[in-house]
């Protein structure tokens, strides 16, 4: 009988304990705890077996609830190979320049041309009739018959045939009679002569190759590629923790938990010590950001906030 009334009145204290905290956790017009008897001591009891329905091992003055353990990611690179290799064929096309070259435009040949031949006009005196000698009757100052001639002093006429009477005869020259005639001699020949004409050439820059289009085979080499995916380490799950709550917390303990949010950048109400809605609320998006367990004010999260009790 008196067994059985123990364990009535333990499971009625364990159950009225755990319905008033449900109760403080959720008010928001809770009263500072002053009283020096209010313990907020991190035990050695921080998670528990998430499958019990009370955590064990407590002692009195220590606050539990079951929080939220978020799932656990962890960031893993792999390098995913995202082409293969292979090759590539591309012509090079052929290579030209420029070179100066002499080229023939007209052959040589020669052109033959005539001089034509030198004269000179020159006079000479041609015989017309040599001299000769004929008798001639002479005067003899006695009288004379026939035509007197006069020469050299002495007159005298043509006999023809002998003498007459007591005329005088005389053999005289007749001198050879001469004309001058005129005449065109050749002083210098016609002649042909050969005059070379030289070849004509012309100097162009025409385009010559210097190397011939070819056909070259490349090499691509595979492409890797670096793929950063998140890759689950453990469920999310739930567990009982140790936390400061309405019925533990004091003045000192909240406000030092709302300057870490403040500073964090999470809380932008005021540093009352009131673990009221606005600040629960900076707690839950504090332990989100950070991957931390929700569902109240952990020891972890303490700790993650920098706060020393």
């Amino acid at each position: 009988m008196t067994k059985s009334l123990l364990l009535m009145c333990a499971l009625f204290i364990s159950t009225g304990f755990a319905k008033i905290t449900e109760r403080i956790i959720k008010d928001d017009n809770f009263a500072h705890s002053t009283s020096a008897n209010a313990m907020i001591s991190e035990g050695s009891n921080l998670n528990f077996n998430g499958s019990g329905d009370r955590p064990s091992n407590a002692i009195p003055g220590q606050c539990f609830a079951k929080v939220i353990i978020p799932a656990k990611f962890k960031t893993v690179t792999e390098t995913m190979q995202a082409s293969p290799e292979s090759t590539r064929l591309s012509t090079v096309p052929a290579k030209y320049g420029y070179e100066t070259k002499r080229i023939l435009i007209k052959e040589a040949s020669e052109m033959l041309s005539t001089i034509p031949a030198k004269y000179k006009t020159v006079s000479k005196k041609v015989l017309v009739s040599p001299e000769t000698t004929e008798w001639k009757r002479g005067d003899n100052g006695r009288g004379t018959s026939g035509v007197a001639y006069s020469n050299g002093g002495s007159s005298y006429q043509s006999v023809s045939n002998g003498t007459a009477g007591n005329e005088a005869l005389c053999l005289v020259k007749k001198p050879a009679v001469y004309k001058t005639v005129y005449e065109k001699v050749v002083v210098e020949p016609a002649r042909t002569v050969s005059k070379p004409i030289p070849a004509v050439y012309k100097t162009v820059r025409v385009q010559k190759m210097i190397e011939a289009p070819r056909t070259v085979e490349h090499r691509i080499p595979a492409k890797f590629q670096k793929l950063t995916k998140r890759v689950k380490v453990s469920d999310s799950r739930t567990e009982w923790a140790q936390i400061i709550c309405k019925t533990n917390a004091n003045y000192s303990t909240i406000s030092k938990v709302q300057s870490a949010l403040k500073k964090a950048g999470f809380h932008s109400g005021t540093t009352d010590g009131r673990l009221g809605n606005s600040t629960a609320s900076a707690i839950e998006r504090f332990q989100r950001s950070n991957g931390l367990p929700t569902g109240g004010l952990t020891f972890e999260t303490i700790k993650a906030l920098g706060v020393n009790l």
